[in-house]
């Protein structure tokens, strides 16, 4: 019973790290096509 309980938990986490780490790279290629623009334009 504990261990069903831990893999579970365990299957949540790995799915928030991978959505942040997803989020988070996704927030990088934005700020960096952001900046990509800016210099293009000045």
């Amino acid at each position: 019973m504990q261990d069903e309980t831990f893999s579970t938990s365990l299957q949540n986490w790995t799915i928030k790290a991978h959505s942040h780490l997803l989020s988070a790279s996704y927030l990088n290629e934005c700020i960096l096509l952001e900046n990509i623009a800016q210099n293009t334009q000045s």
